[in-house]
């Protein structure tokens, strides 16, 4: 079977893992259940010093809302055109725009909805119909000049896909809710409804945020809460904290069986980040969650 054959089977068996249950086209956002997640942002009130250094890591970066200070690509209506691909990337207002050719095969303007990753290089996202959030293939090196960064470039280039083609930026292979959305946001659900090919996909923090690694963290919230900072500060093992995933309390294999979910080359076939779901589900040490 070649490369294409397999990614098209890949994509047949995440479709077929999806919830038997219909679900109506959205945009993706925060469910209505916090399935045991604390509010995003709530461990940075007694962590702050973690909270700092998390957020100029690769996980606060895996996914921005679009807007200053997260956008770093140059949209001061600059034109890119490789022969192969053209694209001008403009602002409108607050907002950052894209000009390129759409999935109808005509050119029409975007709007970039989110920033994905930003080193070495920074992908966009656009929203399209169904749901769906789409990367664009022409992204932002943000190394510096004298590495050969800040600028736009092809990540097939020379290459052209048309509308339809799965490598075309909107096509499937392209396709954030399916393709990188489990591991760039926290407990991330897909919701594929096969029937109308569309999304209603949720996540509990937008990017990889504390609880991405250590759990869902609303009962360690309200045990610190209960215990009072005094308390906290006098804690020893995270035995009793309602942690879910112990970090320094875990064998080296168990860390990188943990990490190995999303820091390896796998593809993911089912619903919604299952390696967790799993160990819930099974009653085993959840602080060595297996991969």
């Amino acid at each position: 079977m070649n490369l294409k054959g397999f990614i098209a089977l890949v994509a047949f068996g995440m479709m077929l893992s999806s919830s038997a249950f219909a679900v109506t086209a959205a945009s993706p956002g925060a469910p209505k259940q916090s399935m045991g997640y604390a509010q995003e942002g709530v461990c940075a009130e007694c962590h702050q010093g973690q909270a700092k250094a998390w957020s100029h890591s690769d996980h606060a970066w895996a996914m921005k809302p679009a807007g200053e200070g997260a956008v770093l690509g140059s949209f001061d209506n600059t034109a890119f055109d490789d022969g192969a691909s053209q694209a001008e990337f403009f602002r409108r207002g607050k907002d950052y725009w894209v000009k390129i050719e759409g999935e109808e095969g005509t050119e029409a303007e975007f709007r970039i909805a989110y920033t994905f990753g930003f080193y070495p290089l920074q992908q966009n996202l656009v929203e399209l119909s169904r749901g769906r959030l789409q990367a664009l293939t022409i992204a932002w090196d943000s190394r510096p000049v004298k590495e050969g960064g800040q600028r736009w470039l092809s990540l097939y280039p020379g290459m052209s896909f048309e509308p339809g083609d799965s490598l075309h930026w909107t096509g499937r292979n392209q396709n954030w809710n399916a393709m990188c959305a489990d591991c760039h946001s926290t407990y991330l659900t897909m919701n594929y409804d096969a029937k109308a090919d569309s999304f209603a996909t949720t996540w509990q923090e937008q990017n990889v945020g504390c609880q991405g690694c250590h759990g869902p963290g609303e009962k360690h919230v309200d045990w610190a809460r209960e215990q009072g900072q005094d308390q906290v500060e006098k804690a020893g093992p995270a035995e009793g904290m309602g942690l879910l995933v112990d970090f320094g309390g875990m064998a080296p294999g168990k860390v990188v069986e943990t990490c190995a979910y999303c820091h390896s080359r796998r593809q993911s076939i089912q619903d919604g980040q299952h390696v967790l779901r799993q160990s819930l589900a099974s009653g085993a040490d959840a602080r060595h969650v297996p991969c």
